[in-house]
């Protein structure tokens, strides 16, 4: 059966965090697994009686695992141990355990994952996925999200919005216009329905996508993450980091840059 890994500090963000999994696997339909990693072999039993405690209090199935080391790196590490296809993360902040979910520290355990992961605001209130963001820049890399979006979309019947900035440069403006196009007869022979917008360009690109998906009801952000930071983005190297905290509250899906392009199989089949 496959899974879905949302790891927990036993906290309530943690808890928005399980019941944001919950409504997304109506869909799905694969196994929850709530996940501790605890820092000793000592602390085991009471994290996995805590882990319980805390399945306990929704009226699902859920299966809980506890793993020793450090959550930085074994979040990833156990979620690929046990199988899991997507990773769905809480934050709130820099309070906790779940600080790590914060700038840097969140494209950590995001850079080492196999499989897509989700990162949740604390107090989100979206109970669906009826329209999913996908940014594209000038680098050809940025459309290896596409399937990321496709497949969102196809399984929440869901609307595709592209956002590109609107770059005053020609050249870059064409590049942008290229992978815009190639992105519109992707989602076309699909059968999907998608929306494209430019938005203003520079380094509050961030913010403009995050003021766009607010204003057009966005249930979803999906990004790229371009971990090893060869690929300069037109907005800036840290965009990831700057989403996943959105003011907005939005749900982002982020997906590692692979050296294999753009295919139509499913991204949580490995």
């Amino acid at each position: 059966m496959k899974k879905i890994i949302v790891p927990s500090d036993f906290s309530e963000v943690a808890d928005s965090a399980i019941k944001y999994a919950l409504n997304i696997n109506k869909v799905f339909n694969y196994d929850i697994v709530l996940l501790h990693i605890a820092k000793s072999n000592d602390d085991v039993a009471e994290a996995g009686e805590k882990l319980k405690a805390q399945a306990a209090k929704f009226s699902a199935n859920l299966t809980t695992h506890v793993s020793v080391g450090d959550i930085f790196d074994d979040i990833p590490k156990a979620a690929a141990e046990l199988g899991a296809e997507l990773i769905v993360m809480g934050t709130h902040g820099l309070r906790g355990l779940m600080q790590f979910i914060v700038g840097g520290n969140a494209m950590r355990i995001i850079t080492n994952s196999d499989v897509p992961v989700i990162v949740t605001q604390s107090d989100n209130q979206k109970t669906g996925i009826s329209k999913v963001l996908l940014s594209l820049d000038l680098n050809e890399e940025t459309k290896q999200g596409l399937p990321m979006a496709r497949e969102i979309a196809q399984r929440f019947n869901a609307e595709i919005h592209i956002v590109s900035p609107d770059e005053s440069d020609e050249f870059l403006r064409n590049k942008i216009l290229r992978n815009l196009q190639f992105a519109e007869n992707y989602l076309s022979q699909h059968g999907l329905s998608y929306k494209a917008q430019f938005i203003e360009a520079g380094s509050a690109y961030h913010k403009e996508v995050v003021k766009y998906a607010k204003y057009n009801d966005i249930d979803l952000i999906c990004i790229l993450n371009n971990a090893d930071e060869k690929i300069i983005h037109a907005f800036g190297i840290d965009i990831e980091q700057k989403l996943i905290t959105n003011d907005a509250d939005i749900p982002v899906m982020v997906m590692n840059e692979t050296q294999t392009y753009i295919n139509d199989g499913t991204i949580f089949t490995h």
